[in-house]
């Protein structure tokens, strides 16, 4: 059997484990033929076929089985159907939910307000809106309702969570799968008692999404990242109209409870201090850049040291990125694996030496297979990525400074360049206008929609709280290049 090196993401020294474990079962298993099993072995099948047969049938007639077929029923039939965009059709809301949050997560230009909390708001909100027919004014009081509560739950445990080899949890699913079983109930009518059962249901079905899937960028990411949180989010809420809900103390149970599982201690403070005086939209953080956030400080920083100092990137002999933790981990401590598509997103050296040998910003196609590959076998673009060194800074601040990096520059006459970069353009206080925003959308949606399309989409969303009803917003969803 092979062996692979994985790496604590804090940690620059590997630590040899087995390679591919669960490789062998897979192997074995799709050579499994019926002549290779013994006949005692499928008698005992055919039992297990007998037995469990017997079980769904008489569980079938059980109260709680039959409160389980009815909210499924309704979720499924009915007018429990909302859009998925760009002709996707219609389908129960929260698999057009899930389905819309994946797709707006997979370029990875969407923004870090509240953690990634828009990969909830719009899609969940856009989705139960539609199928419950409320209001434009009602889509935008769910979705800031949302942004509040995931960034709440996620700012009370975000610096104190366990190390990833102890609680592998990618941060932001229980927030978010928390702050879509809220948008959904808010939307849905629910009243405060099975709003607080759909948070604790959502807490019961969210996936354990793996971290690791985000540092090597697995296909399955941005249904890991955004979209099955957000399908667990949703059910729970409609779960919740049936009364069916998880245990009450599923957040902070010391028996197995959210809290105690991913997190040496918390804030419960910060769940409500400032509660409807401070908002996590009073400085959204959106991306001009289409790769991880953790990475804009330093393209936007290098741009700005470059242009302050007359030079070009290939004056300099070293580039020395220095990052919080969280930042570090994710993006700048050592790959695990070769560089994939989706993994190239989270890679600073690489993204980096894209914008330095571009002049430009990230594009989605820049960490496509084809640029990654010929990007990787160019000598120029290596000869400039293997002069980016990026090292973990425990003096940053992990709270206020996360999406902050130090630049130290050594050019090759010899002179040493520093600068401190606190915000990315996009964050802080260097906001985006509406013209740049409507611009970025217009870059985004006319290839799919048309011109006609999007600017009309554009004019509704710009004035959504005039709409009674949020289908006519999905309607101009729906369609591609239509």
């Amino acid at each position: 059997m092979t062996t692979t090196q994985a790496t604590n993401p804090l940690s620059t020294e590997p630590t040899p484990t087995p390679g591919p474990m669960l490789r062998p079962l897979a192997e074995w298993a799709v050579h499994l033929s019926y002549d290779d099993i013994p006949a005692e072995i499928l008698d005992q099948a055919r039992l297990s076929l007998l037995d469990t047969l017997g079980c769904m049938l008489a569980g079938s007639r059980q109260p709680h089985s039959r409160q389980l077929l009815a909210a499924e029923q309704a979720i499924h039939t009915g007018q429990g159907r909302a859009t998925v965009v760009a002709g996707g059709g219609r389908m129960p809301v929260p698999t057009a939910a899930k389905v819309n949050s994946a797709y707006a997560s997979i370029l990875e230009l969407d923004d870090n307000t509240a953690g990634h909390a828009s990969l909830v708001t719009v899609p969940v909100g856009l989705a139960v809106a539609e199928a419950q027919r409320r209001s434009g004014r009602d889509l935008l009081t769910s979705m800031v309702a949302g942004y509040e509560v995931i960034g709440r739950v996620l700012d009370t445990t975000f610096d104190t969570l366990k190390p990833y080899r102890e609680a592998a949890f990618i941060p932001i699913v229980a927030p978010n799968a928390i702050g879509s079983a809220v948008q959904s109930s808010l939307l849905l009518g629910s009243d405060a008692d099975r709003t607080f059962g759909a948070m604790n249901g959502a807490l019961a079905l969210m996936p354990f999404a793996p971290m690791v899937n985000a540092k090597v960028g697995s296909s399955l990411k941005p249904l890991l990242f955004s979209g099955w949180h957000v399908y667990a989010g949703t059910y729970a809420a409609m779960y919740a109209t049936h009364d069916l809900t998880g245990a009450e103390d599923s957040y902070e149970s010391d028996y197995g409870g959210y809290l105690h599982t991913v997190a040496t201690h918390w804030r419960p403070d910060t769940l409500t201090a400032g509660l409807g005086q401070q908002w996590h939209l009073h400085r959204p953080n959106r991306k001009r850049h289409a790769c991880c956030g953790y990475t804009h400080s330093s393209i936007d920083g290098m741009w700005e040291l470059l242009a302050r100092e007359d030079l070009t990137p290939a004056q300099l002999s070293g580039i020395r990125i220095d990052l919080a933790k969280d930042a570090y981990g994710l993006v700048g401590s050592p790959r695990l694996g070769e560089l994939t598509p989706r993994g190239a997103q989270f890679d600073l050296p690489y993204v980096l030496t894209v914008a330095l040998t571009q002049e430009r910003p990230i594009l989605p196609q820049d960490t496509g297979a084809q640029a990654l590959e010929q990007n990787l076998a160019d000598p120029g673009f290596t000869a400039v990525m293997e002069r980016v060194r990026v090292q973990l800074d425990p003096s940053i601040n992990n709270t206020t400074s996360r999406f902050s990096c130090r630049l130290s520059c050594t050019t090759t006459d010899g002179r040493e360049i520093t600068s401190w970069v606190q915000d990315a353009v996009g964050r802080g206080e260097r906001q985006f206008t509406e013209s740049d925003l409507i611009e970025k959308f217009t870059a985004l949606v006319e290839p799919v929609l048309g011109a006609a399309r999007t600017a009309e989409l554009a004019e509704a969303s710009l004035h959504v709280d005039a709409l009674d009803d949020v289908a006519v917003l999905t309607e101009l969803l729906g369609g591609a290049g239509r």
